[in-house]
């Protein structure tokens, strides 16, 4: 099927096509009721996520860090791009207690934005056109600094910009 959202009308346009039997909305839309789907917005995933490295930092590597700013008294700072862009919305068909999953991919175009939040909920950001470089990093990098404190714990997600950290450090 064309797109990834299921509409009734995209199913019974498939039942016709593929056994020759023909539905109107409202009647797909109640036969896939009786199946046990029900119509839903997806949940969205990047398609890059690693389920296993997650679980890892989650009980192992957060509680350690999760201690350093007492020890230590420097803040952790969680920070992320974030791309504003056209995009696939909308609701689709699924089994009840099943939420669909929309694979995403990061390649899109729009407005850029990289932000970073501390536990004390002191919040940055900065937003820009066209692609997030190097120098775009480090000055939001420097930005930060000068803002929440001259030394920080910064959180980052395991993406290309994060190479550009000196070892040691991220």
């Amino acid at each position: 099927m064309d797109g990834r959202l299921w509409t009734a009308r995209s199913v019974a346009g498939l039942a016709r096509e593929l056994f020759g039997a023909i539905y109107t909305d409202r009647g797909m839309r109640k036969l896939l009721t009786r199946w046990g789907f029900s119509f839903q917005r997806p949940d969205k995933r990047a398609v890059e996520a690693d389920c296993e490295s997650q679980r890892v930092w989650v009980e192992q590597s957060w509680p350690l860090l999760r201690q350093r700013p007492t020890d230590e008294g420097a803040p952790i700072v969680f920070a992320d791009q974030v791309g504003i862009h056209s995009d696939l919305y909308g609701r689709t068909w699924g089994r009840r207690a099943h939420t669909p999953v929309l694979p995403q991919t990061g390649n899109r175009f729009g407005i850029n934005a990289m932000s970073a939040i501390s536990m004390q909920g002191t919040m940055m950001f900065t937003a820009w056109q066209g692609s997030f470089t190097t120098d775009v990093f480090l000055t939001f990098l420097n930005r930060l600094i000068t803002t929440v404190e001259p030394t920080i714990h910064l959180v980052l997600d395991d993406t290309p910009y994060t190479g550009l950290m000196p070892s040691g450090t991220g």
